[in-house]
């Protein structure tokens, strides 16, 4: 993959003493190899695209979007349709209200997993990384970013193994930045050895 970064805008001197540990210059910094506290999937929830030639961009997949949605055209005609019911008196109040209870749960989840996933745009021409949201859009320069950490989380009984893919930082108050968290192993090593060429740091493992 070509890469479009400048030694100006990369971490200068970075290094892996080991799989926990970063020598930056003349710090040392201690990178957490806990997982981060961050939502489970059994599918690909994140596609990396390059946007315009030269920006690389971490966005929710079509899965994500397609599960969101999934829960939405269920719940909201759900919720409408107990609300109608209620005014007209036609179904038990009981019912009526049963039904609007599991269709705002439909909504709510259809919403959440639409707004809250994070879509990320590496921008080394301008040595920004930008993070944006639905109502929401923030920045800070892409030199922060100290080093790519995948992680492979236990087992759990519902989903499986996930493999958690994160941003460290330069950044003493948000020290690490989850990207995704997934079942698809080679799916997040492709994304995760794209990123660290692009943006020329380390891989954690």
């Amino acid at each position: 993959m070509q890469r479009h970064d400048s030694a100006a805008d990369r971490p200068l001197g970075v290094s892996v003493v080991e799989p926990s540990t970063l020598n930056v210059g003349s710090r040392t910094i201690r990178v957490e190899r806990t997982p981060l506290l961050a939502a489970k999937s059994s599918f690909r929830t994140q596609s990396l695209q390059w946007a315009s030639g030269k920006v690389l961009v971490l966005r929710p997949s079509v899965g994500s979007r397609a599960f969101a949605l999934a829960f939405l055209f269920f719940g909201v005609p759900l919720t409408f349709a107990a609300v109608a019911n209620a005014a007209v008196g036609q179904e038990p109040f009981g019912l009526v209200l049963v039904g609007a209870f599991v269709g705002l749960i439909f909504v709510t989840i259809g919403t959440l997993q639409w707004v809250l996933p994070l879509r990320f745009e590496f921008d080394a021409a301008a040595g920004q990384l930008r993070l944006s949201r639905p109502g929401r859009r923030w920045q800070r320069p892409l030199r922060d970013v100290l080093a790519v950490q995948l992680i492979e989380e236990p087992r759990s009984r519902r989903i499986g193994i996930t493999y958690q893919l994160n941003l460290v930082l330069d950044d003493e108050r948000q020290p690490r930045v989850n990207l995704s968290n997934h079942t698809d192993r080679e799916a997040t090593r492709e994304v995760a050895r794209e990123l660290t060429q692009y943006l020329s740091v380390p891989l954690l493992e």
